[in-house]
């Protein structure tokens, strides 16, 4: 366990895995770093997505 520790501390942010201990009701932008093109390709789907909701609600 302690090793599996070490490990997840010695890896950059952007691949270090949430700690199966950690409660999965539970999110830390610590634990998550996106990339600017993950940034940007979320934007797009939830513009997208509002796109057709409103579209569907009309």
């Amino acid at each position: 366990m302690k090793e599996e520790q070490k490990q997840c501390n010695s890896q950059p942010a952007q691949f270090r895995k949430i700690s199966p201990y950690t409660s999965r009701g539970t999110f830390s932008m610590e634990e998550k770093v996106l990339t600017a093109e993950q940034y940007r390709d979320w934007q797009f789907i939830g513009a997208t997505l509002s796109d057709k909701i409103s579209r569907y609600a009309e």
